[in-house]
């Protein structure tokens, strides 16, 4: 300070000395965070008195909302479809071309005894089990590991023989890991196996990490080599469920998909039809077979099919035929010569069919009609591969185009029911190629395709017109080829097939609207679900966006919460990274942040819960969950000040002030009208943008001396001064 108590100016350039009229009238308090030119709107002096509370109790509005209170949330792998609940997620399993060994797979779905043990590893701890390369078909050798690994970790494997006792191969890898909580790794080791010979597997990562085990087989959940070509598209017939690939034609044995002998090769499709299974081929005459699995070669193209109201349709590249009794066809029928078709279904009365350039109606009179134009070329409907790109699902048509599914309704109206990102999902497997779409009876059915670095991540989404639900979060894949080809919901088993280059693999869900949980609780064997499911919320701010809450707790209630189903809750406030807060371990739990270096105030935060279970078979039941939280409202500061303007002043440094009283008063007036912050500098030297909202100007000591031409007198400036922002000032 140059020689006052305090400075005030327009600018810290322009900052005068002011001596106060008495010091102990300096006083700063707490803002008020209502007050005028500070803020509006519907904030009330109660919110800032009493807590407040922001309760989650229902989230059938979905994954993939930025509004945190929308009734939905950001992302998950939990099952959500029930509303006011969240439970584990269905447990998955892999239909193969061999029987099960547990050297090869170990999934929820090939248990027999439920229990799992969740295993926290410490950096570079290693996880070691026995596995065998399959004897059928090529040898592949991607290993397939369900773990929870900091993303950007560095995961080492190494592979041993059958001894465990001479290291073949060391590869390492950089882990992709898309939320906080448990997914699967995919890992390519570059040592050539051999096909029926065993080796130990090793794994360890460079920070902690978390796998699950199974008891019945002590190994971790993992899936070890592919069935070659994979499962592209499955049909149930004649009692029968059937798969197809690019080499061939399986048949579900209740175990592995056994080969169908006499099946031509290259199958895009099937459908059921006046007791016969058509086939569907890219290149050469479409087949069909009979109950007895006799194959006949029509002697006709046909790539696609469709059945709708008694008529059976087919496509040879860019035509459309069809016929009454599978014997007499009527075509072609074209939309645009050498637009290749990709994708039928039926509404209503007619046939609809889709090119790249938009949707088409085959209607009465053998007309085609163009009725939505996609406004781009598509890459694909679906695929590409196999017809799984169009469904009728609840009176209208769905259309997988891209990464859009568009509706199609019968009154002509269009609109689009997939994701948009706004933003916050860029690293969610949400977004993403949709390759198939398939329906049931309260779902229509989505698998999506996303890129995720230098992997690509596949999911499995339900919408019951309210939102979009996580199925499942598939394992990753090294090439985007490898994604899902289609999927066929089998009511005999009440699974959710999903066929891909890889392998099949199934979700158990039900059609009928059964809840898995009160399922699970009647028939343990019946409903099965992962180990572990992640919740994750958008970002909450309480409607008060710039202002700090302290967090007092977190409460979570439901069913069946104990120690073996237990709920981790955890937290993210600003940039940083999850905190656990605590773990539910009963129906009522409520977690406190605790101090003092546990108390946080941020502005903003996430919510996660880490649902787990050491059984696959069982399941925690979340119902709600409150977060207790206080607005802060100390943030900014208040000054009460008066200060001193007369001639000939002395100030505190004894120096006579050089302004005079008419030059002080006309420098306090200019910070009186200014119409933005000024600058208080206080007498500690630290610096402050503040509004002067209210001021009095009070005369005092007046007098006239003998043989003075006018009077003299002091006036003393009563100034209220008030930060319209937390901090202090360090500008110009």
């Amino acid at each position: 300070m140059a020689g006052g108590h305090v400075r005030l100016g327009l600018s810290a350039a322009t900052l005068r000395d002011y001596m106060l009229a008495n010091v102990s009238s300096l006083a700063q308090s707490a803002a008020n965070p209502f007050a005028a030119k500070i803020g509006s709107g519907a904030g009330k002096y109660e919110d800032f008195e009493n807590y407040a509370a922001w309760v989650m109790e229902d989230w059938q509005a979905g994954a993939g909302l930025e509004d945190a209170e929308s009734g939905g949330y950001l992302f998950g792998t939990v099952d959500s479809r029930v509303p006011h609940q969240l439970i584990l997620p269905p447990a998955q399993g892999v239909g193969w071309d061999v029987a099960f060994n547990s050297k090869q797979r170990c999934l929820p779905t090939d248990l027999t005894s439920f229990g799992v043990t969740k295993n926290s590893k410490a950096a570079g701890v290693e996880v070691a089990w026995q596995v065998n390369a399959k004897v059928a078909y090529t040898v592949s050798r991607s290993l397939w590991l369900y773990a929870k690994i900091p993303d950007g970790a560095t995961v080492t494997v190494k592979w041993y023989n059958a001894a465990n006792t001479t290291l073949l191969e060391t590869d390492t890898y950089t882990a992709e890991t898309i939320s906080n909580g448990h997914q699967w790794y995919v890992f390519d080791p570059g040592y050539n196996v051999a096909a029926g010979t065993d080796y130990y597997v090793r794994v360890s990562v460079n920070a902690t990490w978390e796998v699950f085990t199974a008891d019945q087989y002590s190994r971790p959940f993992f899936i070890f080599q592919i069935m070659q070509n994979g499962l592209l598209k499955m049909v149930r017939f004649n009692g029968n469920l059937y798969g197809f690939n690019q080499s061939g034609m399986f048949k579900w044995n209740g175990t592995y998909w056994a080969a169908v002998a006499g099946a031509p090769a290259v199958i895009d499709d099937a459908v059921v039809y006046n007791s016969k299974l058509y086939l569907g081929r890219g290149s050469g005459n479409f087949y069909t077979m009979s109950t007895g699995e006799a194959f006949t070669d029509s002697g006709l193209a046909g790539r696609l099919f469709c059945q709708w109201n008694g008529y059976l349709y087919r496509t040879a590249t860019d035509a459309i035929y069809y016929t009454a009794d599978g014997t007499t066809w009527s075509g072609p029928f074209k939309a645009e010569p050498g637009a290749y078709i990709w994708a039928m279904a039926g509404m209503q009365n007619d046939l609809y069919f889709s090119n790249q350039n938009g949707v088409y109606r085959l209607a009465a009179g053998d007309v085609v009609v163009k009725v939505y134009g996609f406004g781009k070329v598509a890459q694909t409907i679906g695929n590409g591969y196999v017809h799984s790109g169009m469904v009728n699902w609840q009176g209208d048509l769905y259309v997988a185009v891209d990464s859009q599914i568009v509706r199609y309704s019968a009154n002509g109206q269009v609109t689009e029911i997939w994701l948009k990102d706004h933003g916050d999902l860029g690293s969610y497997p949400i977004l993403g190629t949709v390759t198939s779409l398939q329906i049931m009876n309260n779902y229509l059915v989505a698998s999506i395709s996303g890129a995720s670095g230098g992997y690509y991540q596949h999911s499995v989404w339900a919408w019951n017109r309210q939102g979009w639900h996580p199925l499942a979060i598939l394992p990753q894949t090294k090439f985007s080829s490898q994604c899902v080809t289609s999927m066929y919901f089998d009511r005999t088993l009440d699974r959710l097939w999903v066929g891909n280059f890889l392998f099949s693999m199934f979700v158990y869900v039900s059609d009928m609207a059964k809840n898995p949980y009160i399922e699970s609780l009647a028939t343990p064997a019946k409903a099965m679900f992962l180990p572990s499911g992640w919740f994750e919320s958008a970002w909450f701010d309480g409607a008060l966006m710039e202002m700090q809450k302290y967090l007092h707790s977190i409460y979570v209630v439901g069913e069946n919460i104990a120690a073996g189903t237990a709920v981790d809750v955890w937290y993210k406030v600003g940039g940083g990274s999850w905190v656990q807060l605590g773990t539910a371990t009963a129906t009522e739990t409520e977690m406190e942040w605790s101090g003092p270096t546990g108390w946080v105030a941020p502005r903003r935060v996430k919510i996660g819960m880490l649902m787990r279970s050491t059984s696959v078979a069982s399941t925690p039941r979340v119902q709600a969950m409150r977060l207790k939280f206080l607005p802060v409202i100390g943030d900014r500061a208040r000054w009460q000040l008066s200060v001193m303007c007369h001639d000939n002043q002395q100030m505190a440094n004894g120096a006579i002030n050089a302004y005079n009283m008419s030059s002080q008063v006309a420098h306090i007036k200019s910070l009186i009208t200014s119409q933005v912050p000024i600058i208080f500098e206080d007498v500690d030297g630290l610096r402050y943008a503040v509004f002067l909202l209210q001021w009095s100007r009070q005369v005092v000591d007046w007098e006239w001396l003998p043989g003075a031409s006018a009077a003299t007198y002091k006036v003393v400036y009563n100034l209220s001064i008030e930060q319209p922002s937390v901090g202090t000032y360090a500008g110009a």
